[in-house]
């Protein structure tokens, strides 16, 4: 619990913000999947972020792509 609050604290510095969001999305992805596998305790440990953060690095492009039409009608409203 404590790691998750420190990554969601770090997601307010632009640059580490999106990789700590990667990591957290991918955190999400690892509870999803023991979830889905049936496992008796489904969150996992904090122990290899960079996978995390590569699993929740396509999770994250992913969200961005799906909201890019929203984002430009958005941005041409506020033009």
């Amino acid at each position: 619990m404590v790691m998750t609050v420190v990554v969601a604290v770090l997601s307010f510095v632009p640059l580490l913000g999106l990789m700590a969001l990667a990591a957290l999305l991918g955190f999400v992805v690892e509870v999803v999947q023991n979830v889905r596998s049936g496992e008796r305790h489904p969150l996992p440990r904090w122990d290899n972020l960079g996978h995390k953060m590569t699993s929740g690095g396509s999770v994250l492009v992913a969200g961005i792509v799906y909201n890019l039409p929203l984002l430009m009608l958005s941005l041409c409203i506020l033009v």
